[in-house]
């Protein structure tokens, strides 16, 4: 599931604007339990579309999104925002 997961993410990526993080791709310092402290920006929306599937997400507990993708400006909520677009995604 997360390889699947992954190449959504990779999919997704490529249309997202060129500064978006997860476009970039760059490291991420998660707090995921379970997973390394470090991940790529792609492997971590991955791994938060999997946490939103399997009900571990919590939403309450994540940063107030102020990312707008039409005009890319923002930056909170650009990994979470993507991982909901994975989901949505046609399989």
């Amino acid at each position: 599931m997360g390889e699947y997961l992954l190449s959504k993410t990779d999919e997704v990526a490529d249309t997202l604007p060129y500064q978006n993080r997860v476009f970039m791709n760059g490291t991420k310092s998660t707090k995921i339990a379970g997973y390394p402290d470090q991940m790529t920006s792609r492997e971590y929306t991955a791994a938060l579309a999997m946490a939103m599937l399997d009900g571990t997400f919590r939403e309450n507990d994540a940063d107030t999104i102020d990312y707008d993708p039409q005009d890319n400006s923002g930056n909170d909520g650009q990994h979470r925002l993507a991982a909901q677009m994975v989901l949505a995604k046609e399989v």
